[in-house]
Formats: C-alpha cells, sequence, structure tokens
C-alpha cells in the first residue's frame, strides 16, 4: 500500500486468519472440572461422615454385614477354583462353607473345654488373692511402721491401696465370667455372619457385572480391576491376620507349656484376638505373658520375653510381609492414617476393620485418580507445533 510520505509499511492479516497453537490457548474447562471434582469430594465426604454417624447407632449389624463382606471376598478364591472343574456356584459355595464350618467346629471342641476350664481356674484364682490382699497390706502396714514410717500416713495410704486393689481383683474376675458369656453369644453371631456371608457369596460376580453394565464402557475394564484388586486385598488381609493369630497362639501355649505356667490358653486367646488389632496388639500380646511370668520368678519372664519377643518378630517380619504385605500394596502411612480414623470414628471396631477398609479406599481413590487422568490425556485436543501462518511481516511498495 502506498503512504504519502514514500515509505513502506508491514500489513497484518487478518485477525481470523491467525491460527494460535493449542499450548497457548486458555483452558477454561480443567479449573471447572477441578472445581466440580471437589465439590463432589467434600459432599461424599460429608455424607459418608453424616452415614457413619447413623449406622453407628446399629454397631453390632454394621460388624456382622463387615465381618459377613470380608468372608465373602476371602472364599471368592476357592469357589472360582471350584468354579474351574465345572462344579455349580451353589455347590462350590456351599462346599467351601461346609468345610470352613468343619474346621470351626473341630477347632472348638478341642479348645473350647479346656478354655472355659482355665477361665474358672483364672477367676477362682483372683477372687481369692483378691480376699488374701488385706492379710497382705496389713503385714506391709507393719512393716512400713517399724521402719519409721509415720503411723498415720501408712494406715491411711494401706486403707485406699487396699479397698483398690479388691476392687480391681472382683472386677477382673467378673469381667473374666462376663466375658465367657459374651463368647457364647459371639459363637451365635458367627453363625448369622456365615449365612449372611454365604448368600453374599452367591450374588457376587452377578451384582459386579451388573454394576459394570450401568458405567461407561471406558471405566468399565477399569471398573473391574479395581474390584479385582479390592477382593485380593480383603482376602491377602483376612489370610495373613488368620496365620499370624494361629502362629501366635500356638507358640503361646507351647512357651506356657515348658515353662510350667498356668492359663495359657487362655492368655494366647486373647492375645491372639489382640493382634488383630495393629502394632497395639502386638505390643499388649507381648507384655502380658511377660507380666504374668514376672509373678513368679524374674528369670522366667526373661525366657518367656525372649521367646514370645522372637516370634513376634517373626510373624512381622516373615509371616505378614510374605501373606499379606506385598499383596495390600498401600503405603504405611495409609495404614497408620486407616487405623488412627477408624480409632476415632468407631472406637475398637474402627481399628480392627481400619486397615482392610483404608486399603479399600485407596485401591478404589487410586483407580478414580488413574481413570481421570486417562479421560482427561484422550480429550485434550492434539498439540499444535505449526507456527503462526500468514504472521510474517510482508512488505509492498508504495
Amino acid at each position: 500500500m502506498h503512504n504519502p510520505t514514500g515509505r513502506y509499511h508491514h500489513v497484518l492479516p487478518p485477525a481470523a486468519n491467525i491460527k494460535v497453537p493449542a499450548s497457548a490457548r486458555v483452558d477454561t474447562k480443567r479449573p471447572l472440572l477441578v472445581l466440580v471434582y471437589l465439590a463432589i469430594a467434600v459432599a461424599s465426604l460429608w455424607l459418608l461422615q453424616f452415614f457413619w454417624e447413623l449406622l453407628g447407632q446399629a454397631s453390632v449389624f454394621v460388624v456382622i454385614l463387615l465381618v459377613a463382606w470380608i468372608l465373602t471376598v476371602a472364599a471368592l478364591g476357592p469357589v472360582r477354583m471350584l468354579r474351574r472343574l465345572m462344579i455349580p456356584r451353589p455347590i462350590a459355595a456351599a462346599v467351601v462353607y461346609l468345610g470352613l464350618l468343619s474346621l470351626i467346629g473341630v477347632a472348638l471342641f478341642f479348645v473350647l473345654p479346656p478354655f472355659f476350664q482355665q477361665v474358672g481356674r483364672a477367676a477362682e484364682s483372683l477372687t481369692q488373692q483378691a480376699r488374701g490382699i488385706p492379710e497382705g497390706m496389713r503385714v506391709l502396714e507393719a512393716r512400713l511402721i517399724s521402719l519409721g514410717v509415720p503411723e498415720d500416713f501408712v494406715r491411711s495410704t494401706i486403707t485406699d491401696v487396699s479397698r483398690q486393689l479388691v476392687n480391681v481383683g472382683q472386677e477382673l474376675a467378673s469381667g473374666i465370667l462376663s466375658a465367657t458369656g459374651t463368647l457364647a453369644g459371639g459363637i451365635a453371631a458367627a453363625l448369622v455372619t456365615l449365612i449372611i456371608s454365604f448368600y453374599l457369596l452367591l450374588g457376587w460376580d452377578r451384582a459386579v457385572r451388573n454394576l459394570e453394565a450401568i458405567l461407561p464402557k471406558t471405566w468399565a475394564e477399569g471398573f473391574d480391576r479395581a474390584i479385582r484388586a479390592a477382593e485380593h486385598t480383603f482376602g491377602a488381609w483376612l489370610g495373613g491376620q488368620f496365620i499370624a493369630s494361629v502362629l501366635w497362639g500356638g507358640s503361646v501355649v507351647l512357651t506356657y507349656f515348658i515353662a510350667g505356667l498356668e492359663f495359657g490358653l487362655l492368655v494366647a486367646v486373647g492375645t491372639g484376638l489382640l493382634l488383630f488389632i495393629p502394632i497395639f496388639g502386638m505390643v499388649v500380646g507381648i507384655g502380658i505373658p511377660i507380666a504374668m511370668a514376672a509373678a513368679i520368678r524374674i528369670d522366667l519372664a526373661i525366657w518367656v520375653g525372649l521367646t514370645v519377643t522372637l516370634v513376634s518378630l517373626v510373624i512381622e517380619n516373615i509371616v505378614k510381609p510374605r501373606v499379606m504385605g506385598s499383596t495390600i500394596g498401600v503405603s504405611p502411612i495409609v495404614i497408620l492414617s486407616s487405623v488412627i480414623l477408624g480409632g476415632i470414628a468407631s472406637g475398637f471396631w474402627g481399628v480392627l476393620f481400619g486397615i482392610p477398609i483404608g486399603a479399600l479406599l485407596w485401591t478404589f481413590a487410586r483407580w478414580i485418580f488413574v481413570e481421570f487422568m486417562e479421560t482427561q490425556r484422550q480429550s485434550d485436543p492434539p498439540t499444535d507445533t505449526a507456527s503462526v501462518t500468514g504472521g510474517s511481516s510482508k512488505e509492498t511498495p508504495s
């Protein structure tokens, strides 16, 4: 274009002809999607807390359902193995659960009679020791007064301590007897749990297929992988805890038998159940045998302490990593957080089932994140590396 001044000038192409690279475009959809997902997460957490508090009112029923669910997932492996032999699913499930009931029946037949016998002896022993506390306190009182301790102070202190020890002994004895009654009720609850688990097992795969049919096609395969990972997580956790408890209980009974201590089976059952509580259960399980042996002889306590500590190290560093550590596949931070949050939310039962529930939630959260990132990657337009066309300066003579 001619310029009156006689100089050339640059002519830019129309704005409509300028192509902007995809990498330079401002993506307005992603921040909105992030806000939507955050809002969904907050709403989900609020609903989860609401339903958790609601279900807390029926804690026994919730625990039965949770245990039934865990047993269902643990039984999926044997049932599917029988299904490969062309055995119908109801028959395969019945065979697995009849085998489980047979094992439980044999264990109860050999364990319950001596267990209840030791419970009765323990309650009787605690009651007798509680009755002998006042006499022992009087001997201690006379000894302290002879050493020059003020008489009024000694008598008031001894009286208070004696009263508290008597109460503790009687409460322990009554607690052992009441726990025996609770155990009988627990056997009935276990049978109900097995029945519920059996019916859950019959419809498990069909329910999973129905859920996959509802999901988008791109999510169905990932959902199937997440379900299989969750099944593996629960099965590995239950198997690892069961094997660890059996090994621990057997070692405690054998240690008490060799050391000539009483109530070995009672301690083995109690501490074996405590092993289901992470960290705390192992610490208490080691401390109780040592304390009982220390009440007899210090050298005996040292021997028992070394034995149970060695067994605990084998369980924690060899058995559990082989059975459940490598299969659960979650970070120790997730495990500790699950235990803490479970204890805050639901007390003892929350601590007990914190690890499998936390591992399950972690598995699904990881699956949702992977699916979300894959969806975002596929929805992004291909990067345009071409330069701005028609944007170079053109010189036209005037």
